[in-house]
């Protein structure tokens, strides 16, 4: 098993809490029904998920639907 430095453990551990706080604003924001707060963070998600895959090579479920979505908004 590959060990990673104490700055890819850093940054993977941002990486996940991020994730994390992504769907929970984005589930707070469908509770209220706020159309606008719940792209905003469908996308904050889509763009973390990219990241694990283009810097640790993680490709979290959803990766290929959030690559798509990024690029249409570009």
């Amino acid at each position: 098993m590959a060990k990673l430095t104490k700055a890819q453990r850093k940054g993977l551990t941002r990486l996940i809490n991020s994730l994390k706080a992504a769907d929970i604003m984005f589930e707070m924001a469908s509770k209220e029904e706020n159309a606008e707060d719940m792209t905003r963070w469908r996308f904050e998600g889509y763009r973390i998920m990219v990241e694990f895959a283009d810097t640790y090579g993680i490709e979290l479920p959803y990766l290929k639907e959030a690559r798509e979505h990024l690029a249409n908004e570009a």
